[in-house]
């Protein structure tokens, strides 16, 4: 049995390695995890229990692996050797179960991976053979079984109490894997010939039951049983990129628990992917008052920040993170957004400076991209695309990095290479995002076919308009066919968006952003298109937009202009478009796919 398992969690930790580089020898990537089968409160809650079991063979790390292995190798032989090979694998497994299942009823909102529950229900069940066994056959094992649980047991115990919510899963766990592995080891024993049949019918019963109770009120029962719920579920759907439903639940679940610093911090979040950033700023603030650490604010509040444009406070809330965070992950994230507020602050010194500490830090990708949007606005163009080439190499799925890839080979001149490399990457890509990013810079480079193409992919595979990434494709289309001038097919457009609109499922309204500027786009009234402008403008200025909407303006200005206009009518247009092109580079956020099409857009209107 221990062999087995032992081999069984070293394969699995293997394979992960190499799935995903050396570098997860140290710090696996949590979502990764997530992905392998790791135990995550917003997935186990909302129909996906089975990752109590998978978690049990995934680990945080090599140092994590080895410590759990050791135990592991210790105390298995001697469990095996009191109740036999299948009883002990029944322990280990329903152990593993119970104990994802009590951390997650203390912290809903926790990621777990690890054998150790797992093994604290092995070091129960020996303690309870000790206790129920005659003196003779348990008095050589009695006081090291006692002193390793109650070692294990202590200690788990008081770094959950002096430490955060993610350790206070950690002691859930390790306290409902040892309770279980007792629980389990009393009616293994029970179940042995030594007792009658109807005494080892009742045991099997009881345990079945009490196990199935946990299983089912952990996976399937919480639906509303707890406000916890609720808050699990909006992350779900967060992730699932549900943005406006997950804000709609966590409103639900701060109006049943109105200071809740955690239902805070995440509605913060929601707000900052619905581009309402004053709003996150606010519930941030709000946490922060009611006593939450700064360490768990200030990562979020930095990025509202950053898109306000308050750059100096960016700057003095990532120097605070790098005072008190111990995580090396939080402070690099502070590292990566003080490094972008000097870029923006025109301060490249400093901003080369944040990328060597970045370095330091081990993070080579946002290292390279700070050196390479600082040289980019320095003008050593060449230099700046070597350094987003070796980027994008390490890290091949990247937005960020394929956005200022694509833009600087454009700006060196290789701008039919970059297409290539959009439609080749185009072939494989399946997520909504992706294919708007694509989408974007095919709109920027020229190549309105393809932007339609993909924009219509998007359209055609999210058919229910759930997800907000079907605004970004309606508009990317509306504007190709502008450029293509196909009065037809922005008809055609404009029809199939009015009959969605109308449906009153829809999550999307006409007065959700980016849809104002939508119907900016395919108004076919002159008058309609000025009242609607206004509109989108300043739903755009509420809404923190405004350079994402300069850029739109931009690209539908350069579409008139192809137009049979007079000279004086296309040279006002073009020169309107560039000064919306330069009104984003100067003013918007470098990190944003706009930036990077408007430079492209920008180059191209100065070249021809």
């Amino acid at each position: 049995m221990t062999q087995m398992l032992v081999g069984l969690n070293l394969l699995v930790f293997a394979a992960f390695v190499v799935s995903h580089g050396t570098a997860s020898l140290i710090r696996p990537d949590s979502m990764e995890m997530v992905k392998w089968g790791s135990s995550y409160g917003p997935r186990v809650l909302t129909g996906e229990p089975w990752r109590l079991f998978t978690s049990n063979f995934l680990h945080f790390g090599l140092l994590h692996l080895l410590c759990n292995m050791i135990v592991l190798g210790l105390v298995c032989p001697q469990v095996e050797r009191f109740y036999g090979f299948w009883r002990t694998a029944l322990i280990f497994s329903l152990s593993g179960l119970a104990s994802g299942c009590f951390s997650l009823l203390l912290v809903p909102i926790s990621s777990g991976a690890g054998s150790s529950g797992a093994i604290f229900g092995l070091v129960g069940s020996a303690l309870s053979f000790s206790i129920l066994q005659k003196w003779e056959v348990v008095r050589p094992s009695l006081t090291k079984w006692g002193l390793i649980g109650l070692g294990l047991a202590v200690t788990s115990f008081v770094a959950g109490i002096v430490s955060g919510a993610a350790d206070r899963g950690a002691l859930a766990c390790h306290v409902g894997g040892l309770f279980s592995g007792f629980l389990l080891g009393f009616f293994c024993l029970r179940t042995t010939s030594a007792y009658s049949r109807l005494e080892r019918i009742v045991s099997w019963a009881w345990l079945t039951a009490l196990f199935l109770m946990l299983f089912f009120v952990v996976g399937w029962a919480p639906l509303d049983l707890r406000g916890n719920y609720k808050l699990a579920l909006a992350l779900r759907r967060f992730e699932d990129g549900c943005a406006a439903d997950a804000l709609s639940l966590s409103e639900q679940f701060l109006k049943l628990n109105p200071n809740n610093q955690l239902g805070l911090i995440y509605r913060g979040r929601f707000f900052i992917d619905l581009h309402e950033e004053e709003k996150a700023c606010l519930d941030f603030d709000e946490a922060l008052r009611l006593g939450a650490d700064f360490v768990d604010v200030l990562p979020y509040r930095i990025n509202a920040e950053f898109e306000l444009g308050r750059y100096r406070q960016v700057i003095a809330d990532a120097d605070r993170i790098m005072q008190t965070s111990a995580k090396e992950s939080t402070k690099a994230n502070a590292l990566y957004h003080k490094g972008l507020a000097h870029l923006a602050l025109n301060l490249y010194d400093l901003a080369v400076q944040d990328a060597k500490a970045l370095a330091r830090l081990g993070e080579k990708s946002d290292s390279d991209f700070l050196r390479a949007l600082s040289l980019r606005r320095l003008g050593q163009l060449t230099a700046a695309l070597s350094m987003a080439e070796a980027r994008l190499q390490a890290y091949p799925d990247d937005k960020g990095a394929q956005s200022q890839y694509y833009s600087l080979m454009a700006e060196c001149g290789r701008r039919e290479e970059a297409l290539k490399l959009i439609a080749l990457r185009a072939r494989s890509e399946t997520i909504p995002n992706s294919l708007v990013s694509l989408a974007m810079h095919c709109l920027a480079l020229g190549d309105y076919a393809e932007a339609k193409r993909l924009s219509d992919k998007v359209l055609s595979e999210n058919k229910n308009w759930q997800l907000s990434q079907v605004d970004y494709a309606l508009i990317i289309k509306a504007l190709a066919l502008r450029c293509q001038h196909d009065q037809v097919g922005l008809k055609a457009l404009k029809e199939m968006a009015d009959k969605q609109l109308q449906d009153p499922s829809l999550k999307l309204t006409r007065k959700d952003w980016p849809c104002p500027i939508f119907l900016y786009l395919v108004a076919d009234d002159a008058a309609k298109q000025d009242q609607l402008l206004l509109i989108a403008r300043q739903k755009a200025r509420n809404m923190s937009r405004l350079t994402e909407f300069n850029f739109y303006l931009a690209v539908k200005y350069v579409a008139d202009a192809s137009l049979p206009v007079n000279t004086a009518d296309r040279d006002k247009l073009l020169a309107e478009a560039d000064q919306l092109l330069n009104d984003v580079i100067e003013n918007g956020n470098i990190t944003y796919m706009e930036y990077d099409c408007a430079r492209v857009l920008q180059k191209s209107l100065k070249t021809n």
